[in-house]
């Protein structure tokens, strides 16, 4: 049975998929081996903890990273069918993405990632303990702004992309 796929995303020679089916909840599609439409539910598909919705990735030597809203996975292509390979690691179960262009990650995996917490180094697979930069401002009553005040919505139609350039 075909799938909708609601974000794609290249993984080395695979392709990844990320769709959500009426039956099983919310789920990543990875093909066969240079066959990028080649992907059965019993070999290729994969689930997160809990069901999470997945909502960006990136492949970076042989490490699929998968950034749900709240929290970040990696995956290790052994080259065999997905449901082969090990069990997926958590990165962290706080930070990850709500947006598809909240981060940016060269072919090393180093970069960054916006995350309403703040936004975080990501270097080799591990996120920096404390944010590079995050929000706080105090308003007219005192209080403290955080990176959750911004609209991160922003019903424009534009989104928040994270931009490194070295």
């Amino acid at each position: 049975q075909p799938i909708k796929p609601y974000y794609t995303f290249v993984c080395g020679e695979r392709m990844g998929y990320f769709f959500k089916d009426p039956s099983f909840g919310y789920g990543v599609a990875f093909s066969k081996v240079n066959e990028y439409e080649h992907i059965t539910f019993d070999r290729h598909v994969r689930y997160l903890p809990h069901r999470a919705k997945a909502i960006a990735a990136k492949w970076t030597q042989g490490t699929i990273y998968v950034f749900a809203e709240n929290a970040t996975y990696a995956f290790t292509d052994t080259g065999d069918d997905p449901v082969t390979w090990p069990q997926e690691r958590i990165v962290d179960d706080k930070v990850g993405v709500n947006q598809p262009y909240a981060f940016s990650l060269d072919k090393s995996g180093n970069g960054f990632v916006a995350h309403r917490l703040g936004l975080f180094a990501f270097n080799g697979g591990v996120y920096s303990r404390i944010p590079v930069s995050y929000f706080v401002q105090e308003d007219a009553s005192g209080a403290q702004g955080s990176w959750s005040d911004i609209n991160w919505t922003m019903a424009s139609g534009n989104f928040i992309v994270v931009a490194d350039d070295a």
